[in-house]
């Protein structure tokens, strides 16, 4: 651990870092070393965070620029109109912003550019950063260790048509990348970026993923902001993410988690502007002896503003699930309306599944409502699809499927919500047949609600109410 507090150094000596950002990463790696797993005392005894070494990460950092864009990624680079960020590795191999997007005003940087450029601003959010190192052990190593990311600016009043896509890449085992995302939703801006993650490693080495999101989000701004991760199985998976909303701002979270051996993710939704809302809509499905971690709190310090958070998992085999999250309501946080919703279901002996929701609330004049399920498939359902001429492992897949399809059928960006689909379909099959299957297989499968003429329903329901 000792070697792992020295690393600032290798990055001021690489990157040219200014001393501030020295002390801070210095800080950052002495409060990994120092704080426990989970710092919350509500869940000190319920976590699945993976235990990491600080002479094992130091052996797998590697800060190796000039890597290729894998074959499968080369569309997307080809691509002219898409504002994309294709990292490989630890490396930026790819950041094209459309020549529209800069004469609008629309900044799209690596991190360390953005260190370089803009000094001052980043000192300042680095100052104060949502992701801090003083709550979080993992989002201390992150700010201790990070190599790589992007920084995006969207100017006030910009309205952008466009989704911007991040992706992350691991073409090696044996390698650790810590990333961040800085976005600044100037007031009345408006915005879709969507974050996603893979690596396939065949070999068997296992390789570790961070990444950091931070959404800054001036009055009026919305944005939407979609996460994909669908990492190989020998990768462990950490993520924070966390916004802070201005007034009337809105921010749609959508998360799905996928692969990887253990994912860690927390996210705070900390809504500080009066009259926000920031709605959360998560998915997990987890097999073999995978292992998942998901927080979201929902932090309310301004006055009328609106949270939500819905989780679903599925998990077989041998996997293990914990869904936790606060709502949190501050004294002067008048007129708040909260949900947090945490559902989970079993399908194998083996498999376990936890849902711990929890209400902290300082204020009067406020509605909270928090819900919990962990279940097996229902055999009465089963046996209805059977009655019917539907074989058994087809009716069990359609009762899984069916659980996830009213958080993926609120997603509103298309390529998202059916992109997470076809992970979803993917993870169910046989390695083999999953292998054969393509997106335009599912087309036949899944009806849009507009389809079937009916409005999508809000899956945000009532059930416990404090007032």
């Amino acid at each position: 651990m000792d070697r792992l507090l020295t690393t600032s150094e290798l990055f001021r000596e690489k990157f040219r870092e200014p001393e501030w950002l020295s002390r801070f990463r210095r800080r950052s790696l002495d409060l990994f070393a120092t704080l426990p797993v989970e710092v919350s005392q509500l869940y000190v005894r319920h976590h699945e965070a993976p235990q990491l070494d600080g002479e094992s990460i130091l052996k797998m950092l590697r800060l190796e620029d000039g890597r290729e864009v894998p074959q499968r990624f080369k569309p997307l680079q080809e691509s002219e109109n898409e504002p994309v960020v294709i990292h490989v590795g630890s490396h930026p191999a790819h950041l094209h912003l459309p020549k529209k997007l800069e004469r609008q005003g629309v900044k799209m940087i690596s991190i360390p550019e953005a260190i370089t450029r803009y000094p001052e601003l980043l000192e300042q959010l680095f100052s104060n950063k949502l992701a801090s190192s003083e709550n979080d052990k993992y989002a201390a190593l992150n700010n201790g260790l990070f190599s790589s990311g992007v920084f995006i600016n969207i100017p006030e009043n910009a309205e952008i048509d466009e989704a911007f896509r991040l992706v992350w890449t691991l073409d090696k085992p044996e390698e650790a990348v810590f990333s961040q995302v800085i976005v600044r939703a100037e007031p009345s801006s408006r915005a879709s970026i969507i974050e996603e993650s893979y690596g396939p490693l065949n070999d068997g080495g296992r390789a570790i993923l961070s990444v950091v999101t931070e959404l800054y989000l001036g009055e009026g701004a919305q944005v939407k902001y979609a996460s994909m991760q669908n990492l190989g199985e020998d990768v462990v998976h950490l993520a924070n993410r966390v916004v802070s909303t201005g007034k009337d701002s809105s921010l749609t979270w959508v998360g799905a988690l996928i692969g990887g051996s253990s994912s860690r993710v927390k996210i705070d939704s900390r809504l500080d502007g009066d009259g926000s809302r920031v709605n959360d809509l998560e998915i997990v499905f987890g097999g073999d002896s995978q292992a998942f971690d998901l927080t979201s709190n929902l932090i309310h310090t301004g006055i009328g503003t609106q949270g939500r958070v819905l989780a679903k998992g599925v998990v077989k085999d041998a996997a293990r699930s914990i869904f936790k999250g606060i709502i949190g309501i501050e004294s002067k946080a008048k007129n708040t309306s909260a949900y947090l919703a945490e559902h989970a279901m079993v399908l194998s002996s083996e498999a376990r599944a936890y849902a711990i929701p929890g209400l902290e609330i300082s204020s009067n004049e406020v509605k909270a409502t928090h819900s919990a399920s962990v279940a097996q498939i229902g055999e009465e359902q089963v046996y209805y699809l059977t009655a019917r001429g539907i074989p058994e492992s087809e009716a069990r897949k359609m009762i899984a499927m069916s659980f996830f399809e009213p958080v993926v059928s609120e997603i509103d960006v298309s390529e998202v919500r059916w992109g997470i689909r076809y992970l979803l379909e993917k993870k169910w099959l046989p390695r083999e047949e999953a292998e054969s299957l393509t997106p335009e297989q599912l087309v036949e499968l899944y009806v849009e609600p507009e389809e079937a003429g009916k409005p999508i329903e809000d899956i945000f329901g009532r059930h416990y109410k404090y007032r």
